[in-house]
């Protein structure tokens, strides 16, 4: 009897002794994908509750002029907020079409590093080219066109050496990444979202969607870049019309939704022809409705802190606007947080 109750005093003790798991570093973060940066009191305050010091600041966008057959930065942000370099850690964000990168030549990639390079500098402040830490490069590149963006990714980091560049990285580049590779730099973002087929009619969710994500994870823990995690908080309404994709809709969402014929929490029917905020919408054409729902948010949250390897770990929630952010509490987004340590 001393004998059994010895051991499995023993056991317990072991048990106890365990080292415990490490305890990354969370550090709340925002994209913002807005074309003029001026962010409103609700946003900063947003910011200031959640203890959020970094905020991805898309500068422009890097795209394919078929007239000159070269690649041109395009769409360029209106930075309005002077104060925010002493605040905030800016990091200028910059979106490259990977048809740019397919198209573009190789004596073209080292001009384009330059040009890009120019453009950030041109664009931001003093203030914050003085304290810039980290740039970021947004590309969903693929197996025909890594090569050719690894080198513009290498071209650059050789022209800041000083500055961290970082790569977003999309879930079907980490589970294929014998094929399309891994990037040349020492920290990348996950993007956990737009993860669906968009133009297929019998999609949920491209957004976010549990099951597709639990798909494209199992190698995550062995990927050889450091990585940060990017979380949706958008939504959108996938316009169909005869079983075709025609676009999306982004902005005043609710205006479409009181003109169906029939609706559910994902779903809506065109009753009648009709005309709203400049969209010709058509008898019988379907809208679909994708939304970042706070459980699902949370449960991809949960999932990928069994996989993410990482001390120390920005969540960046994409994006910062007032009318996305009304849609969740400050808790919520804490507790999205807390779920990744």
């Amino acid at each position: 009897m001393y004998k059994i109750f010895y051991l499995f005093l023993l056991v317990i003790l072991s048990c106890n002794t365990q080292p415990k798991k490490s305890i990354k570093k969370i550090s709340p973060a925002f994209y913002h994908w807005k074309t003029i940066f001026a962010p409103t009191r609700f946003e900063k305050n947003t910011l200031d509750s959640l203890k959020a010091k970094t905020i991805y600041l898309r500068f422009f966008d890097v795209a394919w002029d078929e007239t000159t057959q070269s690649a041109k930065p395009i769409s360029k942000s209106i930075i309005k907020e002077t104060i925010i370099d002493k605040q905030y850690n800016i990091i200028p964000t910059i979106f490259i079409t990977d048809e740019c990168i397919y198209k573009i030549k190789e004596e073209s990639i080292l001009p384009l590093a330059k040009n890009i390079v120019q453009q950030i500098s041109t664009l931001a402040s003093p203030a914050l080219i003085n304290h810039l830490t980290q740039i970021q490069i947004d590309c969903d590149w693929t197996k025909s066109s890594k090569d050719k963006y690894f080198k513009l990714l290498q071209n650059i980091k050789e022209l800041l050496p000083s500055t961290l560049v970082s790569a977003t990285i999309r879930l079907h580049q980490i589970k294929y990444s014998h094929s399309t590779g891994v990037p040349p730099v020492a920290r990348g973002m996950l993007m956990c979202y737009n993860m669906g087929n968009l133009r297929n009619p019998s999609t949920k969710n491209s957004i976010l969607d549990i099951y597709e994500t639990e798909k494209y994870i199992s190698a995550l823990n062995n990927y050889p870049i450091t990585l940060d995690i990017a979380l949706p908080l958008f939504e959108w309404i996938v316009l169909f019309r005869d079983n075709k994709f025609k676009g999306l809709i982004q902005d005043n969402q609710e205006d479409f939704l009181d003109i169906a014929s029939s609706k559910n929490e994902t779903a809506i029917i065109i009753k009648e022809d009709t005309m709203i905020n400049g969209i010709q919408l058509l008898q019988k054409d379907q809208l679909r409705i994708e939304r970042s729902e706070y459980p699902t948010i949370l449960k991809a949250a949960n999932i990928l802190s069994k996989k993410i390897n990482s001390d120390s770990l920005s969540i960046a929630f994409y994006h910062l606007d007032s009318l996305t952010l009304r849609k969740y509490n400050v808790y919520e987004l804490e507790n999205i947080c807390r779920s990744l340590r």
